[in-house]
């Protein structure tokens, strides 16, 4: 658990970094919010798996400006504390849903789950960075 939240800390950490450097200006290019957005609808979209809500009419992507995305990080933020702080050991094996609109239903465990969350979030920085 402690590796679980030592992630989730740092994309938490991450997540205010990117959006002070975008509302202060730096590189507030489209694409840059574009993505930046995506990450922030991808949390919200798993903080919702793992708590075992469908998450299927949630947008992935989105035009919206940074009050919004600022919005989006504070409430994932909330959510994924309050799920990590009522998260023990022997509910990481507890089996979530996951599928996209066209695909098959799927399930997995909410520990992969966590860590695909985190692994989704890295993946589009990188596209971020470039």
């Amino acid at each position: 658990m402690k590796t679980i939240q030592k992630m989730y800390d740092h994309i938490i950490w991450s997540n205010q970094r990117i959006l002070e450097t975008l509302q202060n200006g730096a590189d507030g290019s489209q694409e840059v919010n574009r993505l930046f957005s995506h990450i922030l609808f991808g949390e919200r979209i798993w903080i919702t798996r793992l708590q075992g809500l469908d998450s299927s009419q949630l947008p992935v992507w989105g035009d919206v400006d940074m009050e919004i995305c600022a919005e989006l990080a504070q409430h994932n933020e909330e959510r994924f504390k309050e799920f990590l702080n009522n998260l023990v050991d022997s509910g990481l094996d507890k089996l979530i849903f996951y599928g996209l609109n066209n695909e098959l239903p799927q399930w997995m465990s909410r520990r992969k789950g966590i860590y695909c969350c985190g692994d989704a979030f890295f993946s589009v920085l990188r596209q971020m960075l470039g």
